[in-house]
This record gives C-alpha cells, sequence and structure tokens, in this order.
C-alpha cells in the first residue's frame, strides 16, 4: 500500500492542474512524467492508460487495490456522479496529509520511550556479563556471604550468558506462534496499543478522529449514511474499530437515526450521540461534524504531549533505578571486603 503523504501529493497536484484548467488525461500523464514520487508517478501512467480506454477515473483507481483504498475510490465515483471531481480530489489531498501528520504524532509519540526502554535493556541484558564480568567473578571466588543484591546480579548474568535461556526464549516463541492465531505485524501492535494505560485512550481517539474525518467527506459528497459509515469503517484498518463499529452498522440498518446509532456504540465518546442529535434537529450535521473533528484533534494533542511528558521520567525512572541496582550489587560487598581488611 503507497503511503498517505505519496498519495496525498498526488491529489493535491491533480486538483490544481484541474482548477488550472488542464482536462483530466493531460494531467494524469504531465504527473506521471514530473510525479515527485516514482511509485505515485508509475500510478499515474496506468491511471491514464485506462482512462485512454474508456473507463471512468473511479473505474481506473478501483483497478489499483495496492495504491487506492475503497474509501477513495468510492468517493470518486460519487464525485463523478454529481459534479464535483475537483473538489473531492482537493479534499481527498488535504484529508490524506492530516492522516499522515496523525500518524507522525503517533509515531513520534510513542518512538522515543520505546527506543529508550529497548537500549536499556539491552543494556541490562549486555553490562552484567561482559563489563561486569571479571568483578563478579572475583566476587564468587572470594566464597564470602554475599547481599541479595549480589546474589541477583550473579544469577541475571549467568542466565543472560548462557545459550540455553536464547534456545528456551526462542522455542517459546516458536511454539507460541504455531498455538496462537496468525496476526500480522500492525495486529501485534495494535493488540499492544489497546492494552496499554493511557497510550490505549489516546490510540482510540485517534482511531474515532480518523473515523469522523471520513464520515464527513462520505457524507459531503451525498454518499447514504450506511455506505458513509461502511467506508468509513474500512478505511481505518483496524480490525479493533471494526469489532466496535460493528454495532453502529446494525443499528443504521434496523432503522435508528444517525445520533442515536452513534451513541449506543461504545467506541465514540458520549458527546458525540448527544451533538449529532442536535445537529441533527437543526439540520446541521456537516457544520457538527467539522466541530467534533476539531474538538477531538485538539483533545487527541494535548493527550500525547501529555503522555510523552509523562512517559519519558518514567522510562528515565527506571533507567536510574536498574543503574542504582548494579552499583549496590557491585559496590556493596566491594565495601564490606574493605572494611574488613
Amino acid at each position: 500500500m503507497v503511503d498517505s503523504h505519496s498519495k496525498s501529493l498526488f491529489f493535491r497536484s491533480l486538483s490544481t492542474l484541474l482548477e488550472s484548467g488542464v482536462s483530466l488525461l493531460p494531467a494524469l500523464e504531465s504527473l506521471a512524467q514530473q510525479g515527485q514520487s516514482a511509485v505515485m508517478a508509475e500510478q499515474s501512467s496506468q491511471l491514464a492508460q485506462k482512462l485512454q480506454q474508456g473507463h471512468a477515473l473511479s473505474q481506473c483507481m478501483r483497478g489499483l487495490p495496492h495504491t487506492f483504498r475503497a474509501r477513495e475510490w468510492s468517493l470518486i465515483r460519487v464525485a463523478e456522479r454529481s459534479g464535483l471531481l475537483v473538489r473531492v480530489i482537493a479534499e481527498l489531498g488535504n484529508s490524506l496529509e492530516a492522516e499522515h501528520r496523525r500518524h507522525l504524532e503517533l509515531r513520534k509519540m510513542l518512538m522515543t520511550p520505546a527506543i529508550t526502554a529497548v537500549l536499556c535493556l539491552v543494556i541490562a541484558m549486555i553490562l552484567p556479563p561482559l563489563a561486569l564480568k571479571g568483578l563478579l567473578d572475583f566476587l564468587c571466588e572470594l566464597h564470602i556471604p554475599l547481599p541479595w543484591t549480589t546474589r541477583v546480579l550473579l544469577g541475571w548474568s549467568a542466565l543472560v550468558s548462557s545459550p540455553w535461556t536464547y534456545a528456551v526464549l526462542a522455542l517459546s516463541f516458536l511454539l507460541g506462534r504455531a498455538a496462537a492465531p496468525k496476526l500480522s505485524a500492525f495486529d501485534w501492535q495494535e493488540s499492544l496499543l489497546t492494552k496499554i494505560p493511557m497510550v490505549n485512550s489516546c490510540y482510540r481517539l485517534w482511531l474515532v478522529t480518523g473515523f469522523l474525518h471520513c464520515f464527513r467527506q462520505t457524507v459531503q459528497v451525498g454518499m447514504p449514511l450506511l455506505e458513509a459509515v461502511r467506508l468509513s469503517q474500512e478505511s481505518l484498518a483496524s480490525p479493533y474499530a471494526s469489532r466496535q463499529l460493528d454495532s453502529l452498522q446494525a443499528r443504521l440498518r434496523e432503522g435508528d437515526s444517525l445520533a442515536e446509532a452513534f451513541a449506543a456504540c461504545d467506541f465514540f465518546p458520549t458527546c458525540v450521540g448527544s451533538s449529532l442529535k442536535a445537529a441533527e434537529e437543526n439540520g446541521q450535521i456537516l457544520a457538527m461534524l467539522n466541530q467534533l473533528i476539531s474538538l477531538f484533534e485538539q483533545d487527541l494533542q494535548t493527550r500525547m504531549q501529555f503522555l510523552a511528558a509523562t512517559l519519558e521520567p518514567l522510562v528515565m525512572l527506571w533507567v536510574g533505578c536498574a543503574v542504582g541496582f548494579m552499583l549496590i550489587a557491585t559496590l556493596q560487598p566491594t565495601l564490606s571486603l574493605l572494611e574488613a581488611l
């Protein structure tokens, strides 16, 4: 699948050319020759070839499933019928760019603490058997009572330096993979994100914001509500969100109003249902969706900043505790030996 940033550049460049009066086929041919992304230049060339064969743009995009998602070609299909093609292409570019920014913010929030924690774990595994090996061997040869901290460090050093430890870990991993259901890397990451305290609320709000972005776009071009919900759900590509949103589609099929369906779905904050109810009464659903998106984006930004500010001290505290434990475990018997002399 092509990344959101490359597709955003493609749609925004295409909308600029169309707004300047260039017809669709020459615009695609121009992007194929001058595209900023090599991948999208190739896709533009394929779209132009299919367009010359008499296919509509939405049909051409549907024939490239590894590049364009169902939400994108469905919006283009509706835009072709309603005469809003240029506007929808521009909005697709903007929404994909916003999606790319949300991805970067989430990755930035989690990357620094995760890298720090992994480095600390690697250091904790390497330092005792390598850097402290001589000192630990010397303490073992003294045959004197050792404090519990030193005994724990000696046991950890023996454990991480033994090849049997890694053999058992590898075997356990293989058995776990064979016994557990097959999960992709994304499924595994999402399962982890939904179980970590504080992170799970940020990730859920991130999914809600992405869903509302897509839902607003599909409703704006006149797509039926049930189809708009289905496409918005698929656009998230999240098994966790899909399980939560199945009830939303079911309530709409049963004849519930939009506000009632959203209020009954536990995936959304309670304010979504009440806000949409007021919007339905006033006929201002799109305006209310824009306000909700803006509100959730601000809330998500605040939560991410708070989470980043909280995780960094916790990781540093864990690092300090690990280093302090190693210092106590090595210095305490050494000081006791010096006092005995």
